[in-house]
């Protein structure tokens, strides 16, 4: 089964690590260190914008990477989770 993360980015549930609130992690100073990380190791896949709700980790090509989406992480949990829900 496959995880729409927003921003026509699809990703396999079964390479899903873990899904992050981005607003409630971006006070915290460890958390930009790791994002700061990853972006210069160009493991950020895609932009960190505004609109920017959630960071969902997943591991391709036995590396970890990060995609940012504008998706809350309750509705892409939600999703993740009921991979059989039609979304209208």
């Amino acid at each position: 089964m496959f995880l729409h993360i927003g921003g026509n980015i699809i990703v396999p549930l079964k390479n899903l690590i873990g899904i992050i609130d981005y607003t409630s992690s971006a006070s915290s100073e460890i958390n930009q260190e790791f994002i700061n990380i990853y972006r210069e190791e160009g493991f950020l896949k895609n932009k960190l914008t505004e609109d920017v709700k959630s960071l969902v980790l997943v591991e391709e090509d036995n590396k970890y990477c990060i995609y940012c989406s504008p998706i809350s992480s309750v509705t892409l949990y939600k999703r993740a989770n009921n991979p059989y829900e039609i979304i209208e």
